[in-house]
């Protein structure tokens, strides 16, 4: 796909080309991520601040 670059007005081609394909099972990586278990994420207060601050508006 040709698009212009807005940093050269030139024609640039996107590197990216993604073909979607139909599969009959989905892979989840279940033995990274177990799905019976509650996500485990550290938070400090000082990126739970952040958040609050940026969604407050």
């Amino acid at each position: 796909m040709l698009v212009i670059s807005k940093n050269s007005n030139l024609l640039e081609q996107d590197p990216y080309r993604y073909s979607l394909q139909n599969i009959s099972e989905p892979h989840l990586y279940r033995e990274f991520f177990p799905y019976d278990e509650v996500p485990r994420s550290p938070l400090t207060s000082a990126s739970v601040r952040s958040v609050c601050r940026s969604t407050s508006g």
